[in-house]
């Protein structure tokens, strides 16, 4: 099963927002050991943030993002299981019942993604933690000064067993080698042509000659201390009428994102663990979400010289956004800044690792478990 992706927005009580916002601020400030929630103690989530956001119709509201493993039973199992002060999180919020009916409040107030965006879509928590120990463990063996004491202290039989558990099982016939790149030149020769019309359409939606300025429709931000260096979180009006466009935009990209670009990379972007666009208030509004590496300022570079025609077809059609879209660079950074919302709390499943080093730890385990044949890995063992 891919990577899953959880968006819950519910409204907060009356008066109510500020515990809240306290609360989420402990658990940000220590995410593995606060009293509410602790995600490190189980296996299924690989990012999870809290939002507080605010607009006139529905004043304060929380939104829950997730990119967890496995189906949303199993999750909500997972989440009783490590929030044991989960009722004092999602108890400030309207038409929650407490922790035996967590389900069923998480299905009545979660959205579907539009366009959902996972760097490694394949990999569980598990797999990528497994694939990060190995690379290290081959690290330390060959910083070891010594590799005797390496194999005598079993540390090879433990990374022979790591890449013993992710190795695949092979079970069905293979593409012979002919096959193989006959059918990888089609796939190339397609979404190269998926490609340009992709670039061809985002470049018409917008006047890249007219330099505009981003309205400053200014959204209140509740934290603004808050350093969101490698997350974004931004809510946006859509315009009247321009709902169907946009769902078709979200449709185009999110067929892109799954099915054109290899893992770790999304049209030329190397640095994007997760990004998510979720419609919400029947289409009113749009969320987008994401993790990156880098810098915020560095974020918005690689989104001007790789993705501009795909992120002006989608915000071409919200309220404010420049008529000359990402060609007006300062226009478009006020236009993202003026929106942007502060992460209260985070927790990563791997926090020091970009992308770029994603990526080398999954060619480091493929070159590993390429011809892998476990009982002569574990009959050379026996050797030492």
């Amino acid at each position: 099963m891919r990577v899953q992706a959880l968006t819950v927005v519910a409204k907060i009580k009356p008066g109510e927002m500020e515990a809240l916002r306290d609360t989420l601020l402990e658990v940000g400030a220590n995410p593995a050991s606060n009293d509410f929630i602790r995600f490190g103690d189980g296996t299924s989530t690989h990012l999870a943030n809290w939002v507080i956001l605010n607009d006139p119709d529905n004043a304060f509201r929380l939104f829950f993002a997730s990119n967890h493993d496995g189906d949303l039973a199993a999750y909500t199992q997972e989440l009783l299981r490590v929030g044991p002060g989960i009722d004092s999180i999602f108890g400030h919020c309207e038409g929650y019942e407490g922790r035996d009916r967590l389900l069923d409040f998480l299905r009545r107030h979660s959205y579907s993604s539009q366009t959902f965006f996972a760097g490694f879509p394949k990999e569980t928590v598990t797999s990528m933690r497994t694939k990060i120990a190995i690379r290290e463990q081959l690290e330390a063996l060959l910083d070891a000064p010594n590799n005797v004491t390496f194999v005598s202290h079993g540390k090879l039989r433990t990374l022979l067993a790591e890449v013993d558990s992710i190795a695949p099982r092979r079970t069905g016939p293979q593409w012979s080698g002919i096959l193989a790149r006959i059918r990888a030149a089609l796939y190339h020769a397609f979404f190269s042509a998926i490609l340009a019309l992709a670039r061809w359409y985002g470049q018409r939606r917008v006047d890249r000659h007219c330099v505009g300025v981003a309205s400053n429709l200014s959204q209140p931000r509740l934290a603004a201390g808050l350093s969101d260096a490698d997350h974004m979180t931004n809510m946006i009006d859509v315009k009247p009428g321009f709902l169907w466009l946009l769902r078709f935009s979200l449709a185009f990209m999110e067929f892109l994102a799954r099915f054109a670009f290899p893992p770790g990379e999304l049209a030329g972007v190397k640095t994007i663990h997760f990004a998510r666009w979720v419609l919400i208030d029947q289409g009113r509004r749009l969320l987008f979400q994401s993790r990156f590496d880098g810098t915020w300022e560095n974020y918005m570079g690689d989104f001007v010289d790789n993705i501009a025609w795909g992120l002006d077809a989608i915000w071409s059609n919200t309220v404010g956004y420049p008529s000359a879209g990402m060609n007006d660079i300062d226009a478009f950074k006020r236009f993202i800044r003026d929106r942007q919302f502060a992460h209260l709390a985070v927790y990563e499943a791997y926090p020091q690792e970009s992308v770029l080093n994603l990526m080398r730890d999954r060619d480091i385990s493929a070159t590993l478990i390429e011809g892998y044949d476990p009982k002569a890995a574990r009959a050379r063992l026996l050797l030492f």
